[in-house]
């Protein structure tokens, strides 16, 4: 290597992320360690814990807001998300592709949620500026609340005027191209808002949310394939296919073993949001959208890492079924 060559290298070493890398570094240090852990849990109430956590990089602000006689979990929870989101996007502003467009696509995910979520509330008439102080932060952005009531349920004007111009508005694009893609080969059927509405009407917001986590997901492992770097690609996509299988999982565990007119969903429906990312895939595709228990579940993955998972899994059987239906298997 030429003295030339050599100086040019190092100036522009590091060139992008320099300042991002020097930022996650300064924010890796500000995990809890151990020492912290144990002054925790010494602790006898929460005017000990808040002075703990103050002298953490959480600083004060995460208890804004909170009373004296009565301390909110759930407000301690949103504070600390706001304080995650802001170092997020701090971030994204001062990096440059890929990393920017990789942090700014794991975010969809939240605001597929908080989307989902004002739609539910608007339906059960709760006020936009209630719902916006509820919503996650991590999946906030300025175009939710735009998301505004609608006449009955043309959701389908909603999709079409509202959701399709937001920054996941791809995401709904792919949702309402693959749930009339029968129909669009179908001379006799018209494509227009009202096909679209009943279309919409014969699905829960909960399938809504599993179909569009699943475009989420398949776009996300897609980018990262192709766009991330080696170490950063083979880290990622093992995790998305973590989650994959066990979004998987967790969706033919809550459905399997209801009745369609408990609300269940058709073997071919339920196909419609497996994931085909997965290590599950495509060996045993068919076994898992085939399961309607929990011991067919317990079957279809035999042998494989997840098995020791659900054996850890209290079985549905030592419950009371209605009691169990539903559970997630994180609980």
């Amino acid at each position: 290597m030429s003295l030339t060559a050599g100086i040019g290298e190092m100036c522009f070493a590091n060139f992008d992320d320099a300042v991002p890398e020097a930022q996650v570094r300064s924010l890796r240090k500000g995990f809890l360690h151990k020492d912290v852990y144990r002054s925790l849990k010494g602790n006898n109430n929460m005017a000990e814990f808040k002075i703990v956590m103050e002298e953490t990089d959480y600083g004060s602000a995460i208890f804004e807001g909170q009373r004296e006689d009565r301390f909110d979990v759930q407000l301690l929870r949103m504070n600390m998300k706001k304080k995650l989101m802001a170092e997020i996007q701090y971030l994204i502003s001062q990096s440059s592709y890929p990393l920017n467009e990789f942090l700014t696509r794991m975010l969809h995910r939240y605001q597929i949620e908080n989307v989902v979520y004002v739609i539910e509330g608007l339906k059960s008439h709760r006020q936009i500026e209630d719902l916006m102080r509820n919503a996650d932060p991590l999946g906030d952005f300025p175009e939710l609340k735009n998301v505004q009531p609608v006449d009955g349920d043309d959701y389908a004007s909603l999709y079409q005027q509202v959701l399709i111009d937001l920054p996941i508005g791809n995401y709904f694009r792919k949702f309402l191209d693959e749930v009339t893609a029968n129909a669009a080969a179908d001379d006799q059927v018209t494509l227009d808002a009202k096909f679209v509405a009943e279309v919409l009407s014969d699905k829960s917001m909960l399938q809504i949310k599993h179909h569009l986590n699943k475009i989420w997901m398949q776009e996300f492992y897609t980018f990262c394939k192709t766009e991330l770097g080696e170490s950063s690609q083979r880290i990622m996509c093992d995790l998305l296919k973590f989650e994959s299988d066990c979004q998987t999982i967790q969706i033919i565990e809550n459905y399997g073993a209801q009745s369609v007119s408990d609300g269940a969903m058709t073997y071919s429906e339920r196909k419609k949001y497996i994931s085909k990312i997965g290590y599950l895939y495509p060996e045993r595709y068919e076994m898992l959208n085939q399961a309607n228990d929990f011991k067919g579940l317990q079957a279809a993955v035999e042998s494989t890492p997840y098995q020791e998972m659900l054996a850890n899994v209290k079985q549905a059987g030592a419950e009371n079924e209605i009691e169990a239906r539903g559970k997630t298997l994180g609980k």
